[in-house]
């Protein structure tokens, strides 16, 4: 059995981030030419929630299955024993395109092009004509509790199996359509014998979408413009999503409870940096945890302990930005605004935080430079 990490890499279709958000316990390799079987190798998980995909089922010989009619068949087609789902198509056309929708994280339905649901009749174990006892309709409207489940067979190949534990065969193959041919049986189990050529099923891609990245840590840079932030001064960043604050400057003089339960964030620091103006406090990176997938808003706020004779304080905001990695170790700019020279310009302020208006709360985006959206906003 090959390894699902250097299988995917090596094809090419993925890249080692996505095999690491998530690998299934079932599938175990990739399939041959198809982006399709990525998304299943990737993981069911991600396409939780009834979360769907589709495209063409192949036989051992080549042919694909064919929904008659679009689906909406359980019994004969025209004429006795004529089957709903034929193997008798060498192009995959609408009729042999197929929508797999993923309940839970390790089983499957197949959704014909007509919306209808394919089943296998009393949960697998019929072999004959299609009549009432047909081996697979597909004239449910809506999804049945016994969904099918894959397991990989190697690199190219799936077996699909009933919940019961029967496997779906292609008669001699496949080829098969119209009267008396049953061109699927469900007959075959682990008690009767190994599945072989017939109970193998290759996946050919319609759509695939991949799954977003995971953004796992940020980067945040801060540069001051006119009016210092003291020693004195403690500044935290709240990210919606996230269960904590992240310290961007401590205090000698005070600590804060913005951590869990209360706690603080930012440890009291007897040599607590005083951020002097037109100074950039350098890039500071912070794991989130949970990890995100997008992102909301992120607010700055001025906490003061003023000591001795020193009153409230007031720091000037010359420059923001933040950088999201992903658990690839790219990174993308959600927040892009101001600027981070060092020359003296007043002006170049893009907000001024006080002991009246301490928070400033930016949008993150990863398209535009992102806003400020509530706070003072200049100065």
């Amino acid at each position: 059995m090959k390894n699902l990490r250097t299988t995917l890499i090596n094809t090419g279709f993925v890249s080692d981030a996505h095999i690491a958000r998530a690998t299934p316990r079932r599938f175990k390799a990739t399939l041959l030419r198809c982006s399709w079987w990525i998304c299943l190798a990737l993981s069911p998980a991600t396409f939780a929630s009834a979360q769907t995909t589709t495209g063409a089922i192949q036989t051992s010989n080549g042919h694909y299955f064919y929904a008659v009619n679009g689906g909406g068949l359980g019994g004969p087609v025209s004429g006795l024993g004529s089957a709903a789902l034929n193997t008798n198509r060498t192009v995959a056309q609408a009729w042999e395109i197929f929508t797999i929708v993923w309940p839970t994280s390790e089983k499957f339905e197949l959704v014909t092009s007509g919306g209808d649901f394919v089943t296998a009749v009393n949960g697998g174990g019929v072999g004959g004509p299609n009549d009432y006892t047909s081996p697979i309709h597909t004239d449910a409207t809506a999804a049945l509790a016994t969904p099918f489940v894959f397991t990989m067979v190697d690199s190219t190949h799936v077996t699909i199996q009933t919940c019961d534990g029967y496997y779906l065969t292609a008669n001699d193959g496949g080829g098969f359509g119209g009267a008396n041919t049953v061109p699927i049986h469900t007959d075959v189990n682990s008690a009767t014998r190994a599945a072989g050529a017939w109970e193998q099923f290759t996946f050919v891609a319609a759509s695939c979408p991949l799954p977003p990245p995971v953004y796992t840590s940020v980067k945040v840079t801060v540069s001051t413009a006119g009016d210092d932030a003291r020693q004195d001064d403690e500044i935290v960043a709240t990210f919606s999503g996230q269960s904590s604050a992240m310290c961007l400057k401590p205090s000698n003089a005070g600590t804060d409870n913005w951590g869990p339960g209360g706690t603080s964030v930012c440890p009291l620091n007897s040599n607590a940096p005083d951020w002097g103006n037109w100074t950039s406090d350098g890039t500071q990176s912070f794991p989130l945890n949970p990890g995100q997938t997008a992102f909301g808003t992120m607010s700055v706020t001025l906490i003061q302990h003023p000591r001795g004779l020193e009153g409230w304080d007031n720091w000037n905001i010359q420059g923001i930005s933040v950088d999201a990695i992903d658990n690839a170790g790219n990174s993308t700019r959600i927040l892009n605004l101001g600027t981070f020279t060092t020359d003296s310009n007043y002006g170049a302020c893009i907000s001024r935080l006080t002991n009246s208006s301490g928070t400033v709360t930016f949008q993150l985006s990863t398209n535009s430079a992102g806003q400020i959206i509530s706070g003072p906003n200049g100065c």
